[in-house]
């Protein structure tokens, strides 16, 4: 399995995920600062898909005309 590291901010989005605490591991504090995790890269790409997919459904829902002007 390949690792990535993540530092913090970006990896307190991975860490309520429920394979978080078994998949991934704490990176060095000296090395790498606080909360610095490495994560599963397939986990990393889940979790993109999934927000890119929900940013896709948000401008479409902000860019949908109501009902009433297109009918």
């Amino acid at each position: 399995m390949l690792y990535q590291l993540v530092q913090w901010p970006d990896s307190q989005v991975f860490m309520d995920a429920e394979w978080f605490d078994k998949e991934c591991s704490l990176a060095d504090f000296d090395k790498f600062g606080s909360s610095a995790y490495f994560i599963p890269v397939d986990r990393i790409r889940d979790q993109e898909d999934i927000e890119l997919y929900n940013e896709i459904q948000k401008n479409k829902q902000d860019t949908d005309l109501p009902n009433w002007l297109t009918t």
